[in-house]
């Protein structure tokens, strides 16, 4: 502060920040069964994380199948897959084909 022709400092200091520059990368972290993504950050000699997990997918391996499925008339082949205890279909219905049997006789 300038007073005439006297100049002085008044209140303490405010919105300190350091100017060492932060470095940061993307890390691969787990979090139960699956796999995120989050920055970890060093400034001077602090490491921290920054922000939230990113980008989870699951890492239990899927486990898949191909089931013979009944759709009316005809049979299909499907993809049955595990994923952990979780069970589910995945894909459509391949290769439906007819099963009802053609009967012929000469007249």
């Amino acid at each position: 502060c300038r007073q005439g022709r006297r100049s002085f400092w008044r209140g303490g200091f405010r919105n300190c920040r350091t100017t060492t520059r932060t470095r940061c990368s993307w890390r691969n972290v787990r979090r139960g069964s699956r796999t995120c993504r989050r920055q970890f950050c060093r400034q001077g000699r602090r490491s921290f994380w920054r922000g939230g997990f990113r980008n989870c997918r699951t890492t239990t391996r899927t486990r898949c199948s191909w089931r013979n499925v009944r759709r009316g008339s005809r049979t299909c082949r499907r993809q049955f897959c595990r994923q952990g205890r979780r069970s589910f279909w995945r894909g459509g219905f391949r290769n439906c084909r007819t099963t009802t049997r053609t009967r012929c006789s000469w007249r």
